[in-house]
């Protein structure tokens, strides 16, 4: 009744993971570039089901009590923001390499699809990506590399179903431009992450303040398995209104990464994964979104490349993101026949879509 997870964060989140990659395909950029966000050469199944989320109940907390549970209206149609800053370094043999990513608002548009007692189905579609200014210090070529691939999200739409509890268990995607296989998997993934973190998952049990539950979920990120785990905790309960607080942290095994084409000629394998995040939810029960949240996260991956020579590499990413519910004209495009850089205000096809900032 998210987006995986502002609980998760949206894991180095969307714009950093996008923006990695557009490093990784640019032939002047360092091989540290390369293994930070590999993608798989697989897209993501049309219709993704999703891991089993598992919730364990640590305190109930004090009385009054109630079962939290989404519960969404047919109809429902409302605005989605995302403010994300991120700044990532990578190194190798061959030294270190620092990227600050400018703040990237992103602008989504949900409409619910279908409600009823297993749950809600809903479309989030991106109508607007606005990149800010290169930080100094960081290299701009970098920055136009993750606009122009990040435009091609403009117009995709995201259709999620989950439970009352909040778990996400399906997702779907729609892209309005045919993406090439590396783009199309790793915007999918991002899409998934987003899906499932875009409302934390609640307990069975009726909880009241100072209330306590602990998350446990697989999840892939970039052709990486992990677990995440998140401790949610009651602050306030007001009929449909709450806010919660929350911590969790983020571990992988090592395990062999897909290299698709590349494959026959090298192995990446990460060697570790380790990350940790906190935050804060306030949630209107009767949306599938955070009312207003914020997320701070750090994580660290270290890996290994075997091919005509082998090396370690090793990539930290710190992301910071507010993410908040507004009117559905707070987050269109400018209004009129044009916005400011020429294009048509329509976001619905490759030709219309406003330019990507």
């Amino acid at each position: 009744m998210k987006i995986r997870t502002a609980s998760s964060l949206f894991l180095a989140g969307l714009s950093t993971m996008i923006g990695a990659a557009a490093m990784a395909d640019d032939p002047k950029t360092t091989p540290a570039a390369t293994p930070a966000t590999a993608p798989e050469s697989k897209a993501a199944a049309p219709a993704e089901q999703l891991p089993k989320t598992t919730v364990e109940l640590l305190d109930a907390g004090a009385e009054p009590r109630k079962v939290l549970r989404f519960a969404p209206t047919v109809g429902d149609e409302f605005g989605y923001e995302m403010v994300q800053k991120s700044k990532q370094s990578m190194s190798s043999p061959m030294g270190e390499q620092e990227f600050t990513v400018p703040p990237t608002t992103f602008g989504m548009v949900t409409k619910i699809d279908r409600v009823d007692d297993k749950g809600a189905e809903w479309t989030s579609e991106f109508v607007k990506i606005d990149m800010g200014e290169v930080e100094a210090g960081s290299d701009p070529q970098m920055a136009e590399m993750i606009k122009a691939t990040m435009s091609e999200v403009l117009g995709m739409k995201i259709k999620s179903s989950a439970l009352p509890s909040g778990e996400v268990v399906k997702v779907t995607y729609e892209s309005p431009a045919k993406l090439p296989a590396d783009a199309a998997s790793m915007t999918e993934s991002a899409g998934e992450e987003l899906s499932r973190n875009m409302t934390p998952c609640l307990p069975d049990k009726a909880v009241g303040v100072g209330g306590k539950w602990k998350v446990h979920r697989k999840m892939k990120s970039g052709g990486m398995v992990m677990t995440q785990t998140e401790t949610y905790t009651v602050k306030s309960i007001d009929g449909d209104k709450v806010s919660l607080s929350f911590e969790g942290t983020q571990n992988a095994e090592k395990q062999q990464i897909d290299m698709g084409a590349q494959a026959s000629t090298m192995e990446l394998w990460v060697d570790s994964h380790n990350g940790t995040m906190s935050g804060t939810w306030d949630l209107d029960l009767k949306r599938p979104a955070p009312t207003s949240a914020t997320v701070k996260m750090n994580a660290e991956t270290k890996l290994s490349m075997k091919g005509a020579q082998e090396m370690q590499m090793g990539q930290k990413v710190a992301m910071e993101a507010t993410m908040s519910i507004k009117p559905k004209e707070a987050v269109m495009p400018k209004s009129g026949a044009e916005n400011k850089d020429g294009a048509p205000a329509d976001a619905s096809s490759k030709e219309s879509r406003p330019k990507f900032k």
